[in-house]
């Protein structure tokens, strides 16, 4: 290996990349599932099935972001340390996204199967993460990228300014 991760971190990366949009897309079974039992109905059979993806993937990505956690203490990627303040602002958004991703697992758990009452911090923690993803740019200076992910890329920023759209540190007006 020249340097930086190992290919158990990559490839623990990649893993939970793959699952947290499956978050996205079944969290809106388990508000349904809910109502459907709080009515005296029974949950579309769809529903039920989303809900337990839901859930399990969840308890994968818990699982897979604590391995990670474990294997970066144990094996830090050997990269230069950030000496500006983008470098360390990054590094930080970097330790901010393992806490949001192991603390929203936690939540998930924790409403799912021992008290749902946490469960609207749950909700926010998934907004949070996605404003935290909107925060970051997907790919480092000089990457070369196919022209749907430039276009992607550029919707996600404010034309001409290089600052990332929706992100409440770039929206804060200094006038």
């Amino acid at each position: 290996m020249k340097g930086g991760y190992s290919l158990a971190q990559i490839g623990l990366h990649w893993l939970v990349a793959l699952l947290v949009p499956v978050q996205y897309l079944t969290g809106g079974s388990i508000e349904r599932t809910h109502h459907a039992v709080h009515m005296g109905m029974t949950p579309s059979y769809w529903d039920v099935v989303q809900h337990h993806l839901h859930n399990y993937a969840g308890i994968a990505i818990g699982l897979l972001m604590g391995l990670r956690l474990v294997l970066r203490v144990v094996q830090p990627p050997q990269t230069n340390q950030p000496s500006t303040w983008a470098g360390r602002a990054a590094t930080m958004l970097h330790y901010a996204f393992y806490a949001a991703i192991i603390g929203q697992a936690c939540t998930g758990f924790l409403a799912s199967y021992f008290w749902f009452r946490i469960a609207p911090y749950h909700v926010v923690g998934s907004k949070i993460i996605l404003a935290m993803s909107r925060c970051t740019s997907p790919l480092p200076p000089g990457t070369r990228s196919s022209p749907a992910t430039r276009r992607w890329i550029g919707s996600s920023f404010r034309a001409g300014s290089g600052q990332p759209r929706n992100c409440s540190v770039a929206s804060v007006s200094t006038t």
